[in-house]
């Protein structure tokens, strides 16, 4: 072990950031990947030397990054929804709604931001321009930041987190669910010392129908094609599936039941 600082403790064993690492290359990164993360740092056991909330995140956004080297790039999602609540989105300071995690990342030197009032990511990275450069104003369609996932084949790590990635909606997009619509909302950008108005399309859930999402057919089919990998880490799982090869089984899905990603109580 070169980094011996104690992250979490459990079953009277410490983690540290090089466990973390291991963790991640046992699981399939390898340098080069592209990898966009959810996380979830608190299930993985209890504090053990490090006790600052700051330093606990960054080391573990310090641990995925080391996972895909210099060649690679990590992707993490700050969304604000900020034209959906009638705000000026602020791509240097609009925080973000999800986690402290994904604000460590976004205050992070090297992260760079793509300009999404609704689903903005950060990335770090060879591959982070290209990632976020002259995106389309359709939120989950066509040239937005899930298409250019998909066309890397990015991993979609769950980072202790339950069995879910936000890139389950571009596919929703693709496939037109009848449980989802388009909506516009138009806003302010604020980008350094530029102000600018926009519109984008957000394929948002029908709340008349109230779709609660419903993903274990989803999981189970994803272990049985072996393209779901899962570790334990600590008292946490950590898992990863290739932006494909998730397409690709939830597409064959959808295409013979366009519901089987939720559940709908007011389906008539």
């Amino acid at each position: 072990m070169t980094n011996k600082k104690g992250l979490f403790q459990y079953n009277e064993k410490i983690f540290c950031k090089d466990d973390v690492v291991h963790t991640l290359k046992s699981i399939g990164i390898e340098h080069g990947d592209v990898v966009f993360v959810h996380s979830n740092l608190g299930v993985f056991g209890r504090l053990a030397d490090i006790k600052d909330r700051k330093e606990y995140n960054s080391e573990f956004l310090n641990a995925c990054l080391e996972a895909v080297g210099d060649k690679g790039t990590l992707v993490v999602p700050t969304f604000t929804y900020s034209f959906c609540n009638c705000k000026i989105f602020d791509v240097e300071k609009s925080p973000s709604t999800l986690n402290y995690f994904t604000e460590v990342a976004r205050k992070t030197n090297g992260f760079v931001r793509s300009d999404d009032p609704i689903f903005s990511i950060v990335a770090k990275g060879p591959a982070a321009n290209d990632l976020i450069n002259n995106l389309s104003t359709c939120c989950l369609g066509k040239n937005s930041i899930w298409e250019r996932l998909y066309q890397k084949n990015a991993h979609n790590l769950m980072f202790g987190t339950k069995f879910d990635s936000a890139f389950l909606h571009y596919i929703e997009e693709y496939f037109r669910v009848p449980y989802r619509y388009d909506k516009v909302f138009s806003g302010k950008i604020k980008n350094g010392s530029k102000i600018y108005k926009k519109s984008y399309t957000y394929y948002v859930r029908d709340l008349k129908l109230n779709p609660e999402p419903f993903l274990e057919e989803l999981y189970q089919k994803s272990l049985e094609n072996k393209v779901l990998k899962k570790i334990i880490l600590g008292a946490g799982t950590i898992m990863t599936i290739r932006s494909k090869d998730l397409f690709s089984i939830t597409g064959k899905m959808l295409k013979k039941n366009l519901y089987s990603l939720v559940k709908i109580s007011n389906l008539s």
